[in-house]
């Protein structure tokens, strides 16, 4: 009888021992799989992503926060992207401390709007020592190595001129409001414009000065202006805002019967005003074709193409009241 218990016991620790063996072999290839499982989820869901840093020199400019805006669509769009966006609010200083912030969090390439075009030549060179590839746009600066997407300043001045030399009445009057000198693009819209109108011999122009590229500023010079001279015909405007207050301060005094505005950008409020006739025409720089110019550079900088150039135009538009519904919606 023992012997059958022995028998028994026997038995059953074998059946207890394969049992506990095949339990062992169904965890190990479970936990094998499950680890393949996740290598395979890593290299689809965690691939290694190229990232953009944007630095904005504002976003309460309404050119600027378009582009941003229209970027980050871009961006969605692609996979292979991700974008960190920096707002500046106006601030050089600020501009280059998020600069080192984006350097520090690991990006791969700079795009900046930048607020000047002195002040971010160290961020810049920051980053041409970190081997971060660097697309500037709207702007360029007096320094640092970098790729720069925009348009020629200089044509968007011409533009202006031009429009007036074709329009104007014999013996007209100008005026300029010119941007701060601590832009290139200052300097070279104004020199654009000066160029558009010498066909006309005719022309004077009266006065060129300088506003920081704010309403206020154009609304108290244009106020001088319309004191000091009695008769004008036209006033050139380095942006679309500048016009903006240049004409608030001609309807305050009842000036603005006749005299033609130039306004540069392509604001949508401007389009609004040739619409309804209170500014002549302006100078678009279209968000979209910039933008996808500015993403075109990128993706071959992401590629590590070599790019054939390191400046990319973008084209203007001229706006008048002949095709503002174009660009209007």
């Amino acid at each position: 009888m023992k012997k059958v218990i022995s028998i028994i016991l026997a038995m059953l620790l074998l059946v207890a021992m394969f049992t506990g063996c095949s339990g062992n072999s169904s965890n190990t290839d479970n936990a094998q799989g499950n680890s393949g499982s996740t290598a395979d989820g890593a290299a689809t869901t965690e691939k290694e992503k190229f990232v953009i840093g944007f630095s904005n020199k504002a976003d309460a400019h309404e050119w600027a926060k378009q582009c941003r805006d229209y970027f980050e669509q871009l961006v969605a769009e692609d996979d292979s992207l991700e974008v960190i966006f920096t707002d500046a609010d106006w601030d050089s200083q600020t501009q280059l401390n998020q600069i080192d912030t984006l350097l520090l969090q690991g990006i791969d390439l700079l795009i900046m709007l930048p607020n000047d075009s002195d002040s971010l030549v160290p961020g810049i060179e920051k980053c041409n020592e970190a081997g971060v590839p660097v697309i500037l746009f709207g702007t360029g600066t007096n320094g640092g190595e970098y790729t720069y997407v925009g348009i020629s300043e200089y044509d968007s001045g011409y533009r202006q001129g031009k429009y007036l030399a074709e329009h104007l009445e014999e013996n007209a009057k100008v005026l300029y409001l010119a941007g701060t000198t601590i832009y290139s693009l200052s300097l070279e819209r104004k020199q654009g414009f000066i160029d558009g109108l010498s066909s006309r011999t005719d022309v004077e122009i009266l006065s060129a000065l300088e506003c920081d590229y704010t309403k206020e500023d154009a609304m108290r010079i244009t106020e001088d202006w319309i004191i000091t001279y009695p008769e004008f015909d036209a006033i050139g405007c380095c942006s679309d805002l500048v016009a903006s207050g240049a004409y608030e301060a001609l309807v305050a005094a009842r000036r603005d019967e006749g005299v033609m505005l130039c306004g540069l950008d392509g604001e949508t409020y401007a389009l609004e005003m040739i619409k309804e006739g209170t500014m002549s025409m302006t100078v678009l720089q279209d968000k979209v074709p910039y933008m996808d110019k500015l993403m075109s550079v990128a993706k071959k900088i992401q590629a590590g193409e070599e790019l054939e150039s390191d400046y990319f135009e973008v084209e203007l538009v001229t706006v008048t009241a002949d095709n503002v519904d174009d660009y209007l919606n």
